[in-house]
């Protein structure tokens, strides 16, 4: 593997463990729980009426996200080209990414995951998803 490839690794293992320590932030406050799913709730509703619902769901999750998860610790910090992450729509899109990962850690616990076995089960992991897409 090159440098280039362990930064990037890297990268995607400190994003991954940041969103799971937030995601036990959420579980553990359980009125921030209940603010998100109120504010996911609504959003099904608002989308179901739109016809351009893309950009609209995007930017109501980064919202959420920024309202909502930003001020917690640890902060997620993206870091990559300033002026790609200075465009609005970028920001946006990252946010809800970041958003839809927390909520993949979120599940992952509920499913009875830790973060544990998911580091030590990663490559069992990954050749099942590999043989889902194939």
């Amino acid at each position: 593997m090159t440098n280039r490839h362990d930064k990037q690794a890297l990268e995607r293992a400190r994003y991954m463990i940041n969103l799971m320590m937030l995601s036990k932030n959420i579980r553990d406050n359980k009125e921030l729980g209940k603010q998100i799913g109120t504010t996911l709730s609504l959003l099904e509703e608002d989308a179901g009426n739109l016809q351009d619902q893309r950009d609209y769901i995007i930017e109501r999750i980064a919202q959420l996200y920024q309202n909502a998860i930003s001020p917690l610790t640890p902060r997620v910090i993206v870091y990559g080209d300033p002026q790609i992450l200075k465009d609005d729509a970028n920001a946006a899109a990252i946010r809800a990414m970041l958003f839809t990962g927390l909520r993949a850690a979120l599940l992952w616990y509920q499913a009875g995951g830790s973060q544990l076995n998911l580091l030590l089960g990663k490559s069992k992991y990954l050749k099942t998803i590999n043989q889902i897409l194939n």
